[in-house]
């Protein structure tokens, strides 16, 4: 499973980690207590401050419910990628939280794959290659900075148009014709064209 439940006593300062998850951990057993300082020194110190303060939000009533990614150190010392969600569940006389229960979900390979995107579309972005992408129907969809300095159109003008707006009479229309055809098919086309550059 990739969820740990877990509770957590204000006032005593002990939190409990539920089965159900344990796994992520590399924890055995179907209840884990830690104390405060035990759970807190298991959280990535350059994340810690970000979870502390996210965490004094929800306790201080500025937000309903805690939520919060960062990096936690598994049994085996690794630092794997969690989401920590939870809610105030009981309060003492006075109104100050007593008790929350929360879950831990590893997210680990999701974030992995999520900086792997990020790094993908900087290159995509930053490339020296002309890059659109166009949508089934053949509407613009995205088009990277290299084709706004090439073309001289900013992508809002191009964004939803066809790339028909490019159209020169340099080339014939069997020559687009033939460009559809491949693409549809699922093929590559490499080639090159003439286009209209923006004003």
């Amino acid at each position: 499973s990739r969820l740990v439940w877990w509770e957590w006593d204000l006032q005593a300062q002990q939190l409990m980690t539920h089965t159900g998850g344990q796994s992520i951990f590399g924890y055995a057993g179907s209840v884990v207590p830690h104390t405060s300082d035990e759970w807190r020194n298991l959280i990535h110190p350059e994340d810690l401050e970000r979870v502390k303060q996210s965490l004094e939000s929800c306790l201080g009533g500025e937000v309903a419910r805690w939520e919060c990614q960062h990096r936690f150190l598994t049994r085996d010392g690794q630092w794997r990628w969690v989401v920590n969600k939870g809610k105030i569940a009981a309060r003492d006389s006075s109104g100050r939280p007593s008790r929350m229960l929360g879950t831990t979900q590893d997210v680990h390979e999701r974030c992995l794959a999520e900086q792997e995107l990020r790094k993908l579309n900087l290159a995509i972005e930053r490339s020296p290659v002309m890059v659109m992408m166009t949508d089934l129907e053949g509407r613009i969809e995205y088009v990277n900075q290299q084709f706004t300095d090439v073309t001289g159109y900013a992508a809002g003008e191009v964004i939803g148009q066809n790339p028909r707006i490019l159209k020169s009479e340099r080339q014939v229309p069997s020559f687009y014709q033939e460009l559809w055809q491949t693409l549809e098919r699922g093929e590559v086309w490499t080639g090159h064209f003439f286009n209209q550059r923006g004003i």
